[in-house]
């Protein structure tokens, strides 16, 4: 009979601690059925800020160092380049490693841990195209990579790693499992069910060194920045994560993974990492779940070419490329920029994108990078990119509303609808900041009339140019009558 969820996470624990774990008595790790995140850390008595709430041993992190399949593949006195370079990639090089250590079955030490890691996920990698076309115009459609990623690994993973898929009887071992004999497409989906769950679980850490790890001014350690080796480090992942109730992180000392309390935890509560500032579509891509907590951390993207489109358009190649090359000098030069959520103390776009719509309009190169100041010529540029990328999206905004309000949504769809709602609520925002900067903030409203096109205003780029000539007008004529009547 089938261990239940109740039995794996029972001997994952007793396995974590006979690993040289150490678990305060105060935290316990239980299952979550119907929510869609899998399992939870929870308080069962109050814990006080800057608690030890449990060590991982570096010994007991799945990653290349831990496994012996790095010693095994490249012990030949001339190894295969390709593998070479599998191990200096943090990506391939641990879902290589996890994949050989999932076909070991009972012979990995893992066992216990594979046991109760996921083997579905509601990631956007496993949507299918009706679904992601729910997605409407989000940007984040362009970052599944499933093709390439299904390309990289048939020409690369598959033929280079003959002996990890494919090995003989006696290289398995008398435990080894009968799935080390896969199929190409068994290959692939398998390494796609590793890079998800190293996607929504690893963690980048320091490789052990000697000197004092160089982590950022709190010392904790990301579960979301590329920038180290990267590991799966048990029970650590178990924890969901929430912008607004954070109150752990992870810690990496000289003697292992201390997962600390960051704030007093009450009995009863979950316990939080924080996955940092992500939009939700990206929550979604990676993780397969969104949070109404991370709504703030929305963003819309404005590819590098439609500024050009609106600004650039009188540019020859040459004189474009020129002014690439003072962008990338300056390190402001990126394929897209991020639109956020207006607030009365913050805009909603960059000052690298103002920049660049600023040089783009300029009729000469100059010599130094213009200022991110919105001119009456960058807020007719920005209204111009914002109506196209609105019309983009083919619902209203008032339409998605409705559809959540209304209930009895597909779980995909639902998702889908929450993000691109929220896309069109940060576009909404900067078309009212803008429309406020050229009329002086008046009438902001009045010029963001919504039409079938999303969020698309009636309005035209030029038209709002228009409205804001004779806005100007009607107040030169006021300023001239109440002038007159001081004489």
């Amino acid at each position: 009979m089938e261990d239940s969820a109740e039995q794996r996470t029972s001997a994952f624990m007793e396995w974590l601690l006979s690993s040289g774990g150490l678990i305060n008595s105060s935290v316990k790790l239980a299952d979550l059925p119907g929510t869609g995140m899998g399992r939870g850390v929870f308080a069962v008595d109050d814990i006080a800020e800057d608690e030890v709430l449990f060590v991982i041993p570096r010994s007991a992190v799945l990653c290349s160092e831990n496994s012996d399949l790095k010693s095994k593949m490249l012990h030949a006195d001339s190894p295969n380049s390709k593998v070479q370079s599998v191990f200096e990639s943090p990506w391939t090089e641990l879902i290589v490693v996890m994949i050989y250590e999932f076909l070991k079955g009972a012979d990995s030490q893992w066992k216990p841990y594979f046991d109760i890691l996921p083997a579905e996920f509601n990631s956007l990698m496993f949507w299918s195209k009706e679904e992601l076309e729910e997605l409407q115009a989000s940007a984040v459609r362009e970052k599944i990579g499933k093709e390439s990623t299904d390309i990289g690994f048939r020409e690369s993973l598959v033929p280079d790693f003959p002996e990890l898929f494919r090995p003989s009887a006696h290289m398995r071992g008398p435990t080894a499992s009968l799935e080390s004999s896969l199929s190409d497409d068994e290959i692939i989906s398998l390494a796609h069910r590793m890079g998800s769950t190293i996607m929504a679980y690893a963690f980048d850490l320091e490789k052990v060194a000697d000197e004092e790890p160089d982590g950022d001014d709190e010392g904790f350690v990301s579960d979301y920045e590329e920038v180290m080796a990267k590991g799966m480090v048990p029970l650590a992942d178990m924890l969901n994560a929430d912008a607004h109730r954070n109150n752990a992180r992870l810690f990496q000392t000289e003697s292992g993974l201390e997962m600390r309390s960051v704030k007093p935890i009450q009995r009863g509560e979950e316990l939080f990492n924080d996955y940092g500032p992500l939009p939700r579509s990206d929550l979604l891509r990676r993780y397969g779940y969104i949070t109404e907590n991370y709504a703030q951390f929305d963003v819309v993207e404005i590819s590098f070419q439609k500024a050009v489109d609106a600004a650039g358009e009188h540019l020859e190649p040459g004189e474009l490329e020129a002014r690439i090359r003072m962008l990338e000098d300056e390190g402001l030069y990126d394929s897209s920029y991020d639109l956020s959520h207006s607030t009365p103390s913050s805009s909603a776009f960059p000052d690298e994108l103002l920049i660049l719509i600023n040089l783009l309009l300029l009729p000469r190169t100059p010599r130094k990078l213009p200022k991110p100041k919105k001119t009456y010529h960058t807020i007719a540029v920005l209204q111009r990119i914002l109506a196209a990328r609105i019309r983009e999206y083919p619902t209203k905004l008032e339409d998605d509303e409705v559809l959540l309000q209304n209930g009895g949504l597909a779980l995909r769809k639902a998702l889908a609808v929450e993000v691109r709602l929220g896309e069109k609520r940060v576009l909404k925002g900067a078309w009212l900041e803008i429309a406020g900067d050229s009329l002086g903030g008046e009438g902001a409203e009045h010029l963001m009339d919504i039409d079938t096109q999303g969020l698309g205003a009636k309005r035209e780029g030029e038209d709002l140019e228009m409205e804001r000539e004779n806005t100007e007008e009607r107040r030169d004529k006021r300023r001239k009558t109440d002038g007159d009547g001081l004489h």
